[in-house]
Formats: C-alpha cells, sequence, structure tokens
C-alpha cells in the first residue's frame, strides 16, 4: 500500500513524501513455535527453543502481566 502525500521544500531540495506499507503474511507466531517443536519430536532433533528459553519466556511474560495489573488495578 503506497500513499502519496505530495512534495515537501523548495527547489532543488523538494522531495516526494510517500508512506509505504509492505503487505504483510500472516503469521502465527504460537502456531509456528509448536510445528517447529513437534517436528523436533518426530525427526529426533534438538528443538530451536530450548525448555530453558521457553521458561525464561514465561517469567518474562508473567512478570510483565505482573507490572501491568500493578500499575492498572480495577
Amino acid at each position: 500500500k503506497t500513499i502519496s502525500f505530495g512534495t515537501m521544500g523548495v527547489g532543488e531540495n523538494k522531495k516526494a513524501v510517500i508512506y509505504e506499507q509492505p503487505e504483510q503474511k500472516e503469521n502465527n507466531a504460537l502456531k509456528y513455535e509448536l510445528d517447529l517443536f513437534v517436528d523436533s519430536v518426530i525427526e529426533n532433533k534438538k528443538p530451536i527453543v530450548s525448555g530453558e528459553d521457553g521458561l525464561k519466556a514465561l517469567i518474562v511474560a508473567e512478570l510483565i502481566v505482573k507490572k501491568i495489573e500493578e500499575s492498572n488495578p480495577l
């Protein structure tokens, strides 16, 4: 998607003002990660995301949720 907003500047410094938004393929990150894990089990290979890395990510996510809840009491 491209939108032109005209030009800006004068003389040699005159430039086009354009907004571009590239198309993005829809992506389900959780499904992708689960598919990679299942493939690693089926093929008996080391998973791309280790259990330790997954645990670290979960701890960070829980801390983020806790901070949000603390700053926005109901």
